[in-house]
């Protein structure tokens, strides 16, 4: 065997088209393995982005690294993203480097398992996984590092500010721990007697906005939307803290409920989730729950999205999860639930009929269409569902709700009707 064998090997196992299909789904399962085995980190949409992204980063970056004549490790920012948002999120340390451990496990299983189905020769093969083992702990080591550098380069940072006890006081109250509302007040310098409205706000990070700025500059950004915001529900300037290296939680404190009029919407690239308004430490505490539901829910969505607006569809699952929307897109709407642009017009028709109590001209009159259209549209429509509406209503209705609220991404494939 020539000298080079393992090199060569690992350079064609890293270059291969299937390898970008493993990424994705090693991704996913670290993840899964992640968030499952540390029951402390957060699994809130933000949260969950920030992590899937790093590890499909990190990955495509691993073998790329790989697949190069010599070995380096680029440390991706992504990495260092996710490190500041767990500082942000007043994490303990422990967690990066436990994520990183469990990641490396499962990689390394992964691993295995390609190199004994692809090579026969034993020597090559136990030399190709010495190799692979030294690249990936040497990658591993290098990036948590810097992850571990930049966890505690932000929590200095934050300790530092003057916004750290407020920060600390928001984290304390989310956890259900026990306050005395004036001294809260006073020390987040926010009203939390009146009524509270929680807004999540995230930004794309797959998509161009309007801010053309680098993560470590989104916040001045995030912060100027949520007090516009904050003006346009009748309040002051709203109590801010970052969220994560791209998001921002705030709260906006009015004297009474604000009205459920129009909003304008965010810049383009920011998304805003909005919970209901109720006065005191329990509106405060429930009014940031829905919003993050209802970011949730609505992630890949709306830019701007209500929780009042998508109640029905996070009460079905609790959390929005998304198999537990598919499973009842499936059942309820059965072939209903088909891609083709005819059903498309279908399905909003029929849920526009039944929003307005399954009353044919209101809903033609929304829909901007004749009444009869309507009607015919939901006799073509029950036929493909195989029973009249009312046999079913609320369950499809909710359905309808489900798949309007989160997009076409939550229909089920072909197959599966």
């Amino acid at each position: 065997m020539p000298e080079d064998g393992p090199r060569e090997w690992l350079t064609q196992f890293a270059t291969q088209p299937e390898r970008h299909t493993d990424i994705d789904r090693l991704a996913g399962l670290i993840g899964d393995q992640v968030f499952a085995d540390l029951p402390n980190l957060p699994g809130d949409l933000e949260m969950r982005h920030a992590a899937e992204v790093n590890l499909r980063t990190q990955l495509r970056e691993f073998m790329a690294a790989l697949g190069r004549s010599s070995f380096d490790v680029r440390v991706p920012a992504e990495a260092i993203d996710l490190a500041r948002t767990l500082a942000r999120r007043n994490l303990d340390i422990g967690i990066p480097m436990q994520g990183f451990r469990i990641g490396q496990r499962v990689l390394w299983q992964y691993v295995i398992h390609t190199v004994d189905e692809s090579i026969t020769e034993e020597s090559l093969r136990r030399e190709a996984l010495v190799l692979l083992w030294e690249r990936a702990t040497e990658w591993i080591d290098t990036v948590l590092e810097a992850t571990i550098a930049a966890y505690t380069l932000e929590r200095e940072q934050l300790q530092r500010g003057v916004d750290s006890r407020r920060t600390s006081a928001v984290h304390a109250v989310l956890r259900g721990e026990p306050v005395e509302i004036d001294e809260l007040s006073r020390t987040l310098g926010h009203a939390v007697r009146r009524y509270q409205t929680a807004l999540a706000l995230t930004t794309d990070t797959d998509t161009d906005t309007d801010t053309d700025a680098a993560a470590s500059d989104l916040l001045p950004v995030l912060m100027r939307q949520a007090t516009e915001t904050a003006a346009a529900l009748g309040g002051t300037r709203p109590l801010m803290i970052a969220s994560g290296a791209r998001g921002l939680w705030a709260w906006v404190a009015t004297p009474e409920p604000p009205t459920d009029g129009p909003l304008p919407l965010p810049r383009r690239g920011i998304r805003i989730a909005m919970g209901t308004s109720s006065p005191g430490v329990t509106g405060f505490v429930h009014s940031h729950r829905e919003a993050l539901a209802a970011q949730r829910v609505a992630a890949g969505g709306v830019a701007l999205v209500r929780y009042a607006d998508v109640e029905l569809v996070c009460l079905t699952t609790g959390d929005g999860s998304m198999d537990a929307m598919r499973a009842l897109i499936t059942r309820e709407l059965g072939a209903l639930a088909n891609r083709r642009d005819s059903n498309t017009r279908l399905r909003d028709t029929v849920r526009v009929f039944l929003i307005n109590g399954c009353n044919a001209a209101s809903a033609g009159k929304e829909l901007g269409i004749h009444e009869n259209t309507v009607r015919y549209r939901v006799r073509q429509a029950e036929q493909l569902l195989g029973h009249v509406l009312e046999e079913r209503r609320v369950h499809i209705e909710l359905a309808l709700r489900s798949l309007h609220a989160m997009g076409d991404r939550i229909l089920p494939d072909e197959q599966a009707l």
